[in-house]
């Protein structure tokens, strides 16, 4: 009998939003890693131990960026945070005190509050601030496969042609998930699944022994797929790949947060008039900043959620979703594939708690009843790997899974440019200054994280989805200002030190960088 099994591949990335001075002011951009950490991250913590706690084999796979990996580990991102949890108290204070005691939004006041409460407890006092090493050690009780990925998440086909640039995405994206995992990584995640001819030789130059890409680089490749997504395949150098399964929007789980009895996100109690002024929902603009207090579904904005009917449906969809998997791998083995098949599924981590609040319950019934009804279908990418050698060889069509215009439309394709042309100029830093010390290595290695910093895709992609552009364009335009000021210094009369003693305090990102790493070309 061949196996039939699923991986779950959870993708967890933050931009690089850090602000020490004026951060009232960069509030609402700020929020987006608070609201991660308290329905996303700190949720999957608990669910984790729960499973454990119970003997439920569970396993997954994990990538976390290192853009994220600096955030939840920064003392200055840890105390912000607790002072957000702060605020979500003395808010759910003044809700008990609005609601009466028929009104059905006072229960959900108080499990908001004391959600906030025990959220501050765990962070600062179970984990001691740092949930990374958290999931640091379910990984090393073999429960989580965490994988590597690019420094700051770049979209790597654009920078397919400059072969130091892409070393120094893929090199610096594996030094860090050194220094916060202490663990080499057998698989290397593509951001966005970005592939282009090419990046396939240099992850297998770094030892990589898999990736993921989007089904299309299996389906359209060279010769075609012979099992399609129902089994991975390699390339030439014998790099492994996972196609992703497609979940469409209609039906498949991407659809599942819509659900009418679910809780509407995007309805914050903060949101009403003036309710979240006095607390510290409202930055200096004017631009609302979400809090953990939401009391509507998603069918009637005038409605009372109801998180036991929640619950129960996301048993349901749970149960739904292990079928329809258990039934395509099925119709798979009986079309005559004749040997071992597999699903790959990938989710962004937001998408369970923070995106779809009954995410995180969803995924705990899918793990449960994996555990018990399916013994042995999930696994990890890398139990699928055992006969490597026998995977079918093709060559990968260039795909993704974001259109073309995600980071090429007419609001965010000029930023391209500049972001090549800061990884042409550090490339040329690197040559000319191969050895150097004191204050000019300084500056190269600030000049460095800068490089990779402007070719993050969040920039272009704040851009495009509209959300604060100015901001975008402001930290894009910093970060290439940076990396001309050391270039042009370097050539003339040297950097100063005051402006690189102010340039290592704003932006702390990868502290032990070595900007060496854009003179390699593997």
């Amino acid at each position: 009998m061949p196996k039939k099994n699923l991986t779950l591949t959870i993708v967890a990335h933050e931009g690089y939003i850090r602000h020490e001075e004026d951060a009232e002011k960069y509030a609402p951009q700020q929020a987006g890693i608070f609201t991660a950490i308290s329905e996303t991250y700190l949720p999957l913590l608990k669910l984790f131990a729960a499973l454990e706690k119970d003997g439920v084999p569970f396993h997954l796979n994990m990538v976390f960026s290192p853009t994220l990996c600096a955030l939840l580990t920064d003392s200055l991102v840890q105390t912000q945070y607790l002072g957000w949890l702060d605020k979500n108290s003395a808010f759910g204070e003044r809700e008990l005190s609005r609601f009466g005691t028929g009104d059905k939004r006072r229960a959900l006041a108080e499990s908001c509050l004391t959600k906030a409460n025990e959220d501050r407890r765990l962070f600062a006092d179970e984990y001691g601030g740092d949930i990374l090493a958290g999931f640091k050690r379910f990984a090393e009780r073999g429960y989580i496969e965490l994988m590597a990925t690019a420094a700051t998440y770049a979209f790597l086909p654009h920078y397919a042609d400059l072969p130091k640039t892409l070393c120094a995405q893929v090199e610096v994206g594996l030094l860090s998930h050194k220094t916060y995992f202490s663990a080499k990584p057998e698989g290397f995640w593509l951001p966005y699944m970005g592939y282009a001819a090419g990046i396939e030789r240099l992850l297998r130059t770094y030892d990589m022994n898999y990736t993921i890409a989007d089904s299309h680089a299996a389906l359209l490749g060279k010769p075609l797929a012979q099992r399609g997504v129902f089994s991975p395949v390699r390339c030439a150098n014998e790099l492994a790949v996972f196609a992703r399964a497609y979940e469409g929007a209609a039906g498949g789980s991407a659809s599942l947060p819509q659900r009418g009895v679910y809780r509407n996100q995007r309805r914050d109690a903060t949101f009403e008039e003036n309710a979240g002024e006095p607390f510290g929902f409202v930055g200096e603009v004017g631009a609302r900043i979400p809090s953990l207090y939401k009391y509507r579904p998603q069918s009637d904005r005038h409605a009372c959620y109801d998180p036991a009917a929640a619950e129960a449906q996301a048993k349901k969809d749970a149960e739904a979703f292990l079928a329809e998997k258990i039934k395509l791998l099925g119709e798979a083995e009986q079309a005559g594939a004749g040997t071992d098949l597999s699903l790959a599924y990938a989710f962004r981590a937001q998408f369970f708690g923070a995106e779809w609040h009954e995410g995180i319950g969803w995924l705990e019934q899918v793990l449960r009843l994996s555990g018990s009804e399916y013994p042995g279908l999930l696994t990890q990418n890398v139990a699928l790997l055992d006969n490597q050698s026998s995977l079918q060889k093709i060559a990968l069509y260039p795909s993704a899974f974001v259109s073309a215009d995600t980071f090429l439309d007419n609001s965010n394709a000029h930023l391209l440019r500049y972001a090549r042309k800061a990884g042409e100029r550090m490339t040329e830093l690197a040559r000319r200054f191969s050895c150097t010390d004191g204050i000019s290595f300084s500056a190269l290695n600030v000049a460095a994280a800068h490089t990779l910093l402007a070719q993050a895709s969040d920039w272009p992609k704040m851009l495009h989805d509209r959300l604060f552009p100015g901001y975008a364009t402001e930290r894009f335009a910093a970060s290439v200002a940076a990396l001309t000021t050391v270039f042009d210094s370097l050539g003339s009369r040297g950097v100063s030190p005051e402006w690189l003693v102010q340039a290592e305090k704003k932006h702390t990102l990868f502290p032990w960088i070595h900007y060496r790493v854009f003179g390699r070309e593997k």
